[in-house]
């Protein structure tokens, strides 16, 4: 599955959490406004389905994969409405891209159009490769060939952590604002670019 182009889903972020020996996976995609919609993977008939959808306060921190504190002072104003569960975009294929790009960046280094990548550690991995298990993702990951069929090309260094530190800032100031967009704009690089940076700042810093 290739990474996905749909801006409802910027942002999106795949996370897991475990509970005694028991794993729970995870989509969170944020939603303008101040809002995430957290949504739990399952597997059924092989494809993977929405078995529970949540929509919480995004708070700084960030807490556990699908929780928030439950303070009352981190509910945006006027609380959810009809027009705010409109634009949840929930279901199959959101959790589907998410948990493949997710894979994808674990196990086979993708990086972004700049050859932005990082080298995760071995534990990071080894949750990886149980995701591909749980979730039967297997078939959707595949190594990425260069032009030719010459085999996977060679990484660019990764970037220093000064770096994501920067694009963290960012995206907090402009967290429920079309954050890839606008970070896009301010480096002058395709969304797709930035929401990589996104997506390594969250898993580098704790985003």
């Amino acid at each position: 599955m290739r990474r996905t182009r749909d801006d409802k889903l910027e942002g999106a972020s795949f996370r897991a959490s475990r509970k005694g020996r028991q794993f729970h996976y995870w989509v969170e995609i944020p939603i303008s406004g101040g809002w995430i919609a957290a949504q739990r993977v399952a597997v059924q008939n092989g494809e993977m389905v929405v078995a529970e959808l949540r929509l919480f306060p995004a708070e700084r921190p960030r807490g556990k994969a699908g929780e928030w504190s439950g303070a009352v002072t981190s509910v945006p104003s006027d609380g959810i409405s009809t027009p705010l569960l409109r634009r949840i975009p929930a279901g199959r294929h959101a959790v589907a891209s998410a948990a493949t790009d997710w894979v994808e960046a674990m196990l086979l280094g993708k990086a972004d159009r700049e050859g932005v990548s990082l080298n995760w550690s071995p534990a990071a991995r080894a949750l990886a490769r149980r995701v591909v298990r749980d979730l039967g993702l297997g078939g959707a990951i595949t190594p990425r060939q260069a032009p030719g069929g010459r085999g996977r090309p060679g990484r660019k260094p990764t970037r220093d952590r000064t770096f994501y530190e920067s694009i963290a800032a960012d995206y907090r100031r402009w967290s429920g604002d079309t954050p890839a967009r606008r970070i896009a704009e301010k480096w002058q690089v395709p969304p797709a670019t930035a929401r990589t940076w996104i997506y390594a700042a969250r898993h580098t810093l704790g985003l």
